[in-house]
């Protein structure tokens, strides 16, 4: 039983470190119980310093990372809370679970921490790309539009709109035959 027992832990705690997401128990009082490399790493110290009493509270408010207490409000709602934060040069997704013992009562919080710096760049590359292109429709007079298949949806560009001088609040009016969102050849 206790070489089961041993077999087991080891297997969690090798489970615990491939996670590459920084994941943390915190007590009520926001001592880190537990945690695993990646928020050793995230923070910027060892798990023993990020262990000892308050140690985590202490390098996590450094590192601009301990605004996770507002989520405390997750003591209130016993429900999971997140938040998306910057904190130096980095974006974090933060997720916060509570853990409750066996009368109910919140003991403690999982607290999962992703670096999402990476999509977040892509996320406003994608927006100053799209924003570009809508300057550049715009001064060259050209639209783009698409039609699906599958669904017969057609879509404008707010351009196109311009071009046939329609209003983008109003939409496309969806007929049967479409005629009227079909654009009319232009005049030579």
């Amino acid at each position: 039983m206790e070489k089961a027992l041993e077999s087991a832990a080891r297997e969690w705690q090798v489970t615990f470190e491939s996670i590459n997401d920084a994941v943390a128990l915190m007590d009520i009082d926001g001592t880190i119980r537990r945690c695993n490399g990646a928020m050793g790493r995230l923070a910027g110290r060892s798990l023993p310093e990020i262990l000892e009493r308050n140690a985590g509270r202490r390098c996590m408010e450094r590192r601009s990372l301990y605004r996770i207490a507002r989520l405390l409000k997750m003591k209130k709602s016993k429900k999971r809370e997140e938040l998306v934060l910057k904190a130096g040069d980095k974006w974090l997704h933060v997720i916060v679970d509570p853990v409750f013992d066996s009368e109910g009562e919140m003991v403690a919080a999982v607290h999962t921490v992703a670096d999402i710096t990476k999509e977040r760049a892509i996320q406003e590359a994608l927006k100053e790309s799209e924003q570009r292109m809508k300057i550049a429709q715009s001064l060259g007079k050209i639209g783009h539009w698409e039609f699906d298949l599958a669904t017969s949806h057609i879509t404008w560009s707010d351009e196109v709109f311009s071009i046939y001088e329609r209003n983008i609040a109003l939409g496309l009016r969806h007929r049967k035959r479409r005629p009227d969102i079909i654009p009319p050849r232009l005049p030579n």
